[in-house]
């Protein structure tokens, strides 16, 4: 059985293997670099990913969505703890290493135009003021939200 990263990589690695990542977008490195690119894409590989979208499977939305989420969280328990037991350690993993995985992720979900905040309609467009409207701790994914709950209670009771 895959673990739930092994089934996201392979989730995307479908995206990339669909054809709709854009090598002319530039690139981070990784496997995913031409799906999530330097933002210096032009505006005819834009609008070629743009009317390609509707080639993501739903499962593919949901994997993208997941991983938002799954990114939000890692960000949001360390801030939470942080405030908790105050830690330089803390605040560098969620300010920095979190915050560019959760951008990254959110780079994907605007390229290909996904509203991922209404995980019923994903016909809906990319809308940046909805993900910055879920305060810290709270998740448009049951299993995401459980989990943020779960390591939070343990979390707090650490000493």
């Amino acid at each position: 059985m895959l673990t739930q990263a092994q089934n996201i990589r392979w989730h995307m690695q479908g995206v990339a293997d669909s054809g709709l990542s854009s090598s002319s977008s530039g690139g981070n490195g990784n496997q995913y670099g031409n799906m999530i690119g330097n933002g210096t894409a032009s505006s005819s590989s834009q609008s070629s990913v743009a009317a390609s979208t509707s080639r993501l499977s739903e499962e593919q939305k949901y994997a993208l969505a997941f991983m938002w989420n799954e990114e939000k969280l890692a960000k949001d328990i360390y801030l939470a703890l942080n405030d908790v037991w105050p830690s330089q350690t803390f605040y560098n993993i969620a300010t920095r290493g979190e915050t560019q995985h959760e951008a990254a992720v959110e780079a994907l979900v605007q390229r290909y135009d996904i509203n991922i905040t209404n995980l019923a309609d994903y016909e809906e467009s990319y809308s940046e003021a909805e993900l910055r409207a879920f305060a810290p701790g709270k998740y448009a994914i049951p299993k995401i939200q459980d989990l943020f709950d779960a390591l939070y209670a343990k979390g707090v009771r650490s000493a």
